[in-house]
Order: C-alpha cells, then sequence, then structure tokens
C-alpha cells in the first residue's frame, strides 16, 4: 500500500496572530476549555447539593475565594465575547432582513440582538436574586405552574 503524498505548506506555530479576526476565532475555540470546566464547576455543586447541607456550604464557600472569582470573571469575559461574536456572524449567514421595506444594517442587527442578550440576562440575574419588584417577581412566578414544569 502507498501512502498518498500531499503538499502540506510550512506554517509557523503563531501563524493566528497575524491577524486580529484569527485571533478571535482562537481566543473563542480556546473558551470551550473555561466552558467545560465551569460545567463541571456547576454538576459539582449540584452533586454537593444532593449530599448534605455542608458539603454544599462548603462548595459556595470556594466560590468565593479568589480564584473562583476570577475564574468566573474570565468565564463570563468569553462568554461575552461568544455573545457579540455570534451577533456578527448571524447576518452573515442569515437571509437579509428587511423591515418597511428598507434593509436593516447589520450593525442594527448586531446592537439589538447584543442589547436584548444583555437586557433578558439582566432580568434573570434580578429574577433569581430576588431583585424584581414584587409584583413584578409575583408574575414571573405565576408563569410557572404549581409544582414546575413538566
Amino acid at each position: 500500500m502507498t501512502e498518498v503524498r500531499t503538499y502540506r505548506r510550512p506554517m509557523p506555530a503563531d501563524w493566528w496572530t497575524r491577524n486580529p479576526s484569527y485571533v478571535v476565532y482562537m481566543l473563542r475555540e480556546a473558551s470551550a476549555v473555561f466552558f467545560f470546566v465551569y460545567a463541571l464547576v456547576l454538576l459539582w455543586g449540584l452533586y454537593t447539593l444532593t449530599q448534605s447541607e455542608a458539603a454544599y456550604d462548603g462548595w459556595r464557600a470556594l466560590l468565593a475565594t479568589p480564584a473562583m472569582i476570577a475564574f468566573h470573571a474570565v468565564a463570563a469575559a468569553f462568554a461575552l465575547l461568544h455573545t457579540v461574536t455570534w451577533f456578527m456572524v448571524l447576518p452573515k449567514t442569515a437571509p437579509t432582513l428587511r423591515l418597511g421595506g428598507r434593509i436593516v444594517p447589520v450593525a442594527a442587527v448586531v446592537v439589538v440582538g447584543v442589547g436584548a442578550s444583555a437586557a433578558i440576562s439582566l432580568f434573570v440575574y434580578a429574577w433569581v436574586a430576588g431583585l424584581l419588584p414584587p409584583g413584578l417577581a409575583e408574575a414571573v412566578r405565576n408563569l410557572v405552574p404549581p409544582g414546575g414544569a413538566s
């Protein structure tokens, strides 16, 4: 059996640092490691929740350490990078959006998408943190049927 010989152009290891688009791409791809570890941290928290109150409190205390706060800050920055780059790709992959017969500018799609994502994230954070006004919190609570969603 003969081996197929193909030409491979020699490339330096830092080829991706020469173009800002490639740097963003590589950062986005590298962020998968942080999201995987973040998911493991959350699963660990769920596991400790099933064990005992002391185990859960220990997990919560671990989250308050400077290293975990720094890790969460990096993970949040990567999540923001994913959000913004995803909305930047959206107008290139979706059909042209028209509003009132006019083509919606790409920048408007990105700004509205990122803004809507930020608004929804802040709303969910306020809901979970108990920061919603009582009437709005009650209305949101009534959206979920008694006994949870099924």
